[in-house]
């Protein structure tokens, strides 16, 4: 059951390919971070993570998701791209594979590497961390 939540989330997220956290909440954008350049999709944890060491900051990118939004929507989106966020390092994972950013997302870690979905084909530290 859990390689099929994790496949269907990583689907769903990747599938979409671009983040918008709008108050209207009504984007069609997987929440991907942008951290040195890459972009890293959301995956959701089962309990909170446990962030180890400041490593930097991340940024949401902007959606070109615009259909049907208002001027005031695509404003607010515009300045939620140039919010940073705190990312931190996870025990056992190289940052550039995956961070967390605790303060803010307490359940979601963002990752960036090999794998096509399935649970079973993530790095096994982050494994654990999804599972709990």
């Amino acid at each position: 059951m859990r390689n099929v939540l994790a496949s269907l989330v990583l689907l769903i997220l990747t599938a979409t390919g671009c983040a918008s956290t709008t108050s209207s909440g009504e984007g069609s954008c997987a929440l991907i971070m942008v951290f040195r350049g890459h972009g890293y999709v959301a995956l959701h944890t089962a309990t909170p993570v446990k962030a180890i060491r400041r490593v930097g900051s991340a940024h949401f990118p902007s959606c070109f998701d615009h259909n049907h939004i208002t001027p005031q929507e695509r404003a607010a989106e515009r300045a939620e791209t140039r919010v940073r966020h705190a990312v931190w390092t996870l025990r056992g994972i190289d940052p550039r594979i995956a961070f967390a950013v605790p303060s803010e997302y307490p359940h979601l870690v963002f990752y960036s590497g090999p794998g096509n979905g399935r649970l079973r084909d993530l790095p096994s530290a982050l494994r654990r961390i999804i599972t709990g």
